[in-house]
């Protein structure tokens, strides 16, 4: 009687197993280039599904890539400094590798500062030097960084959330709109360089599972404030939105304080 119950119950771990066992990954590999044929490296590739953030990878110095995701229909979008983001749709899986050509953006010249030439790999990371000339704000130069992706709410590397970000070696510990906000108000004059580590070290947090984005300034605050205030709109046919939000940046001391808000308003009338 003991065995056959020691037999029911290995065979009902054998069906959960089975049951919880997640969908065979499929292999998304190819090469993206430019319009001469040449490999574009440092690029940055993601599979999105309903706009949401599902694989992502970098390019290599001869602009090879290779992920992983589960058997579907994804948008394809790749970004890269000096050529336009380029989207197509493909399903997975697929039975050879992928080729993406990229067009040259039409604010290349503008970009030269900070095109791949400007971009070093290193072991565990990419650092990208920013020039003061660039005339971006954090965001717009994060989201040229090799692997980096930002959406609505969050900020991921190579497709894993839970990114975390330092400004002079200080954890910024804002969240979605509220840190888009801050790093919106750090402008390329300000910005040094920026480092995009994925795979953080043991000197980082156990929780920097989403890896670990560092900027460095070209001064330090010292003990001063600065901030600045902005506001947007959202119109529609129905319904009009206003969008305000600030940031405030402190230093006093060995103290620093980084603060960040913004909400939507909309009228009754």
């Amino acid at each position: 009687m003991k065995r056959l119950l020691f037999l029911i119950f290995f065979a009902a771990v054998g069906l959960s197993g089975v049951a919880r066992r997640p969908a065979v990954a499929e292999v998304y590999s190819g090469h993206v280039a430019d319009g001469q044929g040449n490999g574009v490296e440092y690029a940055t590739i993601v599979l999105l599904q309903d706009e949401n953030q599902q694989a992502g990878t970098t390019t290599d110095e001869e602009g090879d890539f290779s992920m992983e995701a589960k058997a579907g229909t994804y948008k394809v979008v790749v970004q890269c400094i000096g050529y336009e983001t380029m989207e197509k749709n493909v399903h997975l899986p697929v039975s050879t590798p992928d080729t993406l050509v990229l067009k040259p953006s039409s604010y290349a010249l503008k970009e030269v500062v900070v095109q791949a030439k400007n971009i070093e790999r290193k072991a565990d990371r990419f650092v990208v030097s920013v020039s003061p000339t660039a005339g971006k704000d954090g965001t717009e130069l994060l989201s040229q960084a090799p692997g980096v992706w930002l959406a609505e709410d969050n900020i991921s590397i190579n497709g894993s959330q839970g990114t975390k970000v330092f400004v002079d070696d200080r954890e910024i510990r804002l969240t979605g709109e509220e840190l888009l906000t801050y790093l919106r108000s750090l402008k390329s004059e300000d910005i040094k360089r920026i480092e995009v580590i994925p795979i953080a070290g043991a000197e980082y947090e156990a929780n920097s599972r989403g890896g670990v984005i560092l900027i460095t300034l070209r001064q330090r605050i010292n003990n001063g404030i600065q901030g600045n205030i902005t506001m947007g709109t959202g119109l529609s046919s129905t319904l009009t939105n206003y969008l305000p939000s600030g940031s405030l940046n402190a230093r006093i001391g060995k103290w620093t304080v980084n603060a960040a808000a913004s909400t939507t308003l909309a009228p009754k009338k």
